[in-house]
């Protein structure tokens, strides 16, 4: 079974990071907001931003 996960990264300016737990946080340059699997969301960047979003697999073994 493999578990995927994501982290918003941004470099410059800001971004705004919404989801349906609901969350809203503003992230400015160089801080990194986690992005849950399952989890409907969406961005919107200032005219500014620049960010990228890092994506991170974890395979999980079986405990048979």
């Amino acid at each position: 079974m493999t578990s995927t996960w994501a982290e918003l990264v941004v470099l410059d300016g800001s971004v705004l990071f919404v989801d349906d737990t609901p969350r809203r946080v503003r992230a400015a340059a160089g801080e990194r907001v986690p992005i849950m699997p399952g989890v409907r969301h969406h961005i919107e960047p200032a005219p500014d931003a620049a960010f990228y979003i890092q994506f991170y697999e974890r395979t999980l073994e079986s405990a048979d």
